[in-house]
């Protein structure tokens, strides 16, 4: 049995132009005039809709906004609404522009055609068959009538993970497969037992939406925590109601429908998005909005996206499959690369074009569609050295080395494109960057200061760029560079020390930089990868030159490393990319000059076995792991076409 997501009391507070300002709905017009909802149908599953209502069309079927429906109440084919929690969900989503006390209020997708799908009278509990039902209705008639997105303001239960028997889970699947979009409402029971959010948004095939309000604090009615995926006003704003009448709502089940809306708009001008590259594109369009700054009682202390949706139209233009959909575009003359995948399984890259000597940008779809190329910078000879990374939304940062004028620059990506800037210069700096996020979403990039010989790190406070000497000792340190992020936000860097030859790292404190060394036993090393564990316990790869293997270290109990030799007799270990998994175990991408080839070493510190994945290949290689099967995905440059690829392997 569910419960309707309206909670039972109604505040005072800020008028709708105040939510529409938020998420930037009072500039779609002007920025995005085409883009209404034409095309897009919404299935609304609900009380029903009152359709009479002109705000909603004033009618009922073809050639009507309300163009079909069911009743799975008294089962017939009347879906009106007798209640106005669904009239109210549909003109959120859709609904025609209206004025009430000198303001304007209008749907998100005001062209968009909706389905009504009545079940139940009233925002008490409903049985499960009917919403089952429902959702096997859209299944059935999708093709009929067009319907790209589903809303369902409804749910039960408070779930802190994905339930493993949810009601509908199979449904949702098949819609999440066949390319329909479902937004959920989180419900309105708060966190005061705890964080944990409704099913069916508990489900991962549903996109689960909390509320704010104008000010953009999360509403305390709001269940959320780990399974939330993005927030939308919800707690004050004007819809339209039964009749010829208009009513101020209140709750999560009005901030789904903003989300619904918006996902029309997106598939209008990009038809080629499904749920996970949706997901991607809200997250990462998105303003975040901490969990624990202005809200009112419990607090989950995670960070959330707010919708903000010219920023994810935009997004969902620039990720519109390329002409070429299959292969990296323009890395025909590629070189130097960074990759990324965010947590809904999107591939992001950054790579340096040698031709043009510009640094380029892509994505690729869960589906495996690549966009267009986007130029990051083209002023100066800028990408031979590039690290991309991605926050926790999913907005990738490359910092990058220009080649030009001997400088560090940062791309950070703000409101859907880059905003180049200069981070150090003047001198030969920003060789080797390595690009990571703090936890609050702040980049930091550690790189090396070849005029002055010293390890170097930016990070950025939210307004500017502060730039400390990690390791300014007199002799060279700070070639070959990675850096990697522990649990709580910390950084860790390994570096070269080349006036020894040794390994060394050093680890961010809340006071400064540790510097330790990894392992003494070297003449040389470099092509350096380094990355924490579960437990925050930190690993490296790396290239050790003297007698030309791989090594691999891990840091024990006390503190201290130990390396193993992983490959040896030959030029083995070069471009070493390492990644740990969810069981904790090392894979480790390396390329054999000797061989030609890339391999493939994974297991624990006592025990790596490598194969060989990739002849005829395997310079340049960059490494990330897929969210979904746990994959590792890799780049590589290819010996005879001399171009980079994409392509994965299960370790």
């Amino acid at each position: 049995m569910f419960d309707f997501l309206e909670p039972r009391r109604h505040l005072d507070a800020a008028p709708w132009n105040g939510a529409a300002e938020l998420i930037g709905q009072d500039r779609l017009a002007g920025e995005f005039p085409l883009l209404t909802g034409t095309g897009q149908v919404v299935a609304v599953i609900d009380t029903g809709i009152d359709y009479t209502n002109p705000r909603l069309g004033g009618g009922f079927g073809a050639g009507f906004k309300v163009l079909a429906g069911y009743d799975f109440v008294d089962n017939d084919t009347n879906p009106i609404d007798t209640n106005g929690h669904g009239t109210a969900v549909a003109g959120v989503i859709a609904g025609n522009r209206f004025e009430k006390n000198g303001l304007t209020y209008q749907g998100v997708a005001p062209d968009a055609r909706l389905i009504a799908l009545r079940i139940a009278r009233d925002t008490s509990t409903t049985p499960n068959d009917r919403i089952a039902a429902a959702l096997q209705w859209v299944m059935d008639h999708r093709t009929q009538y067009g319907i790209t997105v589903v809303n369902i303001s409804f749910g039960t239960g408070h779930f802190e993970r994905e339930p493993d028997d949810g009601a509908f889970a199979t449904q949702l699947a098949e819609l999440a497969e066949i390319g329909v979009i479902v937004a959920a409402a989180s419900g309105n029971g708060g966190i005061e037992i705890g964080a944990g959010i409704d099913y069916p948004a508990a489900d991962s095939n549903a996109i689960a939406v909390g509320a704010v309000n104008e000010f953009d604090s999360i509403a305390e009615f709001t269940e959320r925590g780990e399974l939330l995926d993005l927030l939308a006003p919800g707690d004050d704003l004007f819809a339209p109601w039964l009749g010829n009448s208009t009513r101020r709502v209140f709750g999560t089940s009005f901030a789904a429908p903003l989300v619904a809306g918006t996902a029309a708009l997106m598939l209008q001008a990009n038809p080629s998005i499904a749920l996970r590259a949706a997901l991607s594109m809200l997250s990462a369009a998105g303003k975040d909005n901490f969990d624990g700054d202005a809200e009112i009682g419990p607090t989950t202390g995670r960070r959330f996206s707010r919708l903000d949706i010219p920023n994810a139209l935009r997004l969902a233009q620039a990720r519109i499959p390329a002409a070429d959909p299959t292969n990296l575009p323009e890395a025909d003359d590629a070189r130097a690369n960074s990759i990324a995948i965010d947590s809904h399984g999107v591939l992001h890259i950054a790579y340096y074009d040698a031709t043009e000597k510009e640094l380029l940008y892509s994505t690729r779809s869960p589906q495996g569609d690549w966009s267009d190329a986007t130029v990051v910078d083209s002023s100066v000879d800028a990408g031979r050295y590039v690290s991309l990374a991605l926050d926790s939304a999913g907005r990738p940062g490359i910092g990058y080395f220009d080649a030009t004028n001997g400088d560090l620059r940062y791309a950070r990506f703000v409101d859907g494109a880059f905003i180049v800037e200069t981070v150090d210069g003047r001198q030969s700096v920003g060789l080797y960057p390595s690009t990571r996020f703090d936890s609050n979403n702040r980049p930091g990039v550690a790189y090396y200061h070849k005029t002055k010989r010293d390890l170097r790190f930016a990070r950025f406070d939210g307004s500017e760029w502060r730039i400390d000497d990690i390791d300014a000792d007199p002799n060279d340190r700070g070639r070959s560079v990675s850096m990697a992020v522990n649990s709580i936000g910390r950084f860790a860097v390994a570096y070269e020390d080349s006036g020894s030859g040794k390994l060394k790292f050093a680890r961010q404190t809340a006071v400064g930089w540790n510097v330790d060394t990894i392992d003494n036993n070297t003449a040389g090393v470099s092509f350096i990868s380094l990355a924490f564990d579960d437990s925050d316990k930190l690993y490296a790869s790396y290239y050790d030159a003297s007698p030309a293997d791989l090594k691999f270290a891990a840091e024990q109990p006390d503190g201290h490393f130990e390396s193993v030799t992983v490959a040896k007799r030959g030029a083995v270990g070069l471009y070493s990319q390492l990644q740990i998994d969810d069981d904790d175990n090392a894979n480790i991408l390396y390329y054999s000059r000797r061989d030609d080839a890339l391999f493939l070493a994974s297991g624990n510190f006592d025990r790596l076995v490598a194969r060989r994945i990739r002849p005829a290949g395997g310079k340049f290689a960059s490494t990330a792991i897929d969210p979904g099967d746990g994959s590792i995905v890799y780049t590589f440059l290819q010996t005879a076409s001399k171009a980079i690829a994409v392509e994965s392997v299960i370790p």
